[in-house]
């Protein structure tokens, strides 16, 4: 059942890369596998935003095929500027999509795409 929600829900991003779509899908098989925490890591300009869109959607369709209520993906950002650039990829590929960010003045819980601000422990972890 996984692999058909994935092509499916894949085929609404068919500007995605190979590359893309294969991280995509390593993602997603990694995130059923396990509750472990997974951290992607790709270099400027790889389309990191086109791949979390795609990952949210996948998540997102899976969900509700295996239940009987709407899930919705909640998705983190450290700046207005990638909240505004990740909701704006979803919104593009037909996805609903909404925004809490109180820096770019939109608090709709619709469907969320979220500004977080990290603290120092955290991003001290993630720094090489």
């Amino acid at each position: 059942m996984y692999n058909e929600v994935i092509d499916s829900t894949l085929k609404k991003f068919p500007t995605l890369y190979d590359y893309q779509e294969e991280g995509t899908r390593c993602a997603i098989n990694r995130t059923i596998a396990t509750l472990d925490p997974l951290l992607l890591v790709l270099p400027t300009a790889a389309g990191k935003s086109f791949i979390l869109a795609a990952m949210a959607a996948v998540l997102e369709e899976m969900a509700n095929k295996s239940s009987e209520s709407e899930k919705k993906v909640l998705v983190l950002a450290p700046s207005q500027e990638l909240v505004e650039q990740n909701c704006e990829k979803m919104r593009s590929h037909g996805f609903d999509a909404s925004i809490y960010c109180a820096g770019l003045n939109e608090k709709d819980l619709s469907s969320v795409m979220a500004k977080y601000r990290v603290s120092d422990d955290l991003s001290q972890a993630f720094q090489r």
